[in-house]
C-alpha cells in the first residue's frame, strides 16, 4: 500500500513546488498542501501581476518618456512605485477583486473578502514602498539608497507580498 505523502521521501519524483512545500511545512508553517496550493497560487498572481505592471511602466516611459522630466534617478523609483499603487487602486474601481485576481483568480474559490484584502494590502504596500524610498534617499544619502535600491526593494518585493498572502488567507480558513 502506498502511502498519500510517498512523494516527500522520493528524491527523484520532487518538483519545486513540493520541495518548497515541504521545506515550509517543516520549518515555516504547520499547513497542509492544498492550503499551501492556494497560498502559492496568490502568491504567483502578485508576481504576474508585478511584472505585468512593470513592463507596462517602463514601456510607457520609452515610448512616452513619461519620467524624462525627473532631474533626480532616485525619483524614478518612487514615481514607478506610487504609480503601481495608483494603478491597482483605479482597477480595484473597476473591479473590486484587484488585478491578481484576473489571472485565473477564479480557481482558487476564494471569497471576495480575501481578494479584496490582498489588494489592499498590495496598494498599500506601493504606497509604503514609494514613500520609503524617498525618504531613505533624502536622508540616507546616495551611497545608502544605491544599497537600499539594489538589496532592499528587491527583497521587499519577493518576501512581503508572501506574508502578507498568508495573513489574509490565514483567517479565512480558520473560519471555514
Amino acid at each position: 500500500m502506498q502511502d498519500k505523502n510517498s512523494w516527500l521521501f522520493s528524491p527523484s519524483s520532487l518538483n519545486l513546488s513540493q520541495l518548497f512545500f515541504l521545506l515550509t511545512r517543516r520549518y515555516i508553517f504547520k499547513i497542509n498542501y492544498q492550503r499551501f496550493l492556494k497560498l502559492w497560487g496568490m502568491y504567483w498572481r502578485y508576481l504576474v501581476s508585478l511584472v505585468v505592471l512593470l513592463i507596462l511602466s517602463a514601456t510607457l516611459d520609452n515610448q512616452f518618456g513619461l519620467l524624462d522630466g525627473t532631474a533626480y534617478t532616485s525619483f524614478k523609483p518612487t514615481i514607478v512605485w506610487a504609480s503601481i499603487a495608483i494603478v491597482l487602486s483605479l482597477f480595484a474601481l473597476v473591479q473590486n477583486k484587484g488585478l491578481p485576481y484576473v489571472f485565473l483568480g477564479y480557481r482558487l474559490s476564494l471569497n471576495n473578502s480575501v481578494w479584496i484584502k490582498f489588494n489592499k494590502i498590495l496598494i498599500s504596500f506601493f504606497i509604503t514602498l514609494s514613500l520609503l524610498n524617498y525618504v531613505v534617499y533624502m536622508f540616507a544619502g546616495l551611497e545608502f539608497w544605491k544599497v537600499y535600491k539594489l538589496f532592499g526593494q528587491t527583497s521587499l518585493l519577493i518576501i512581503f507580498p508572501l506574508f502578507g498572502v498568508w495573513w489574509v488567507y490565514y483567517p479565512y480558513k480558520q473560519t471555514k
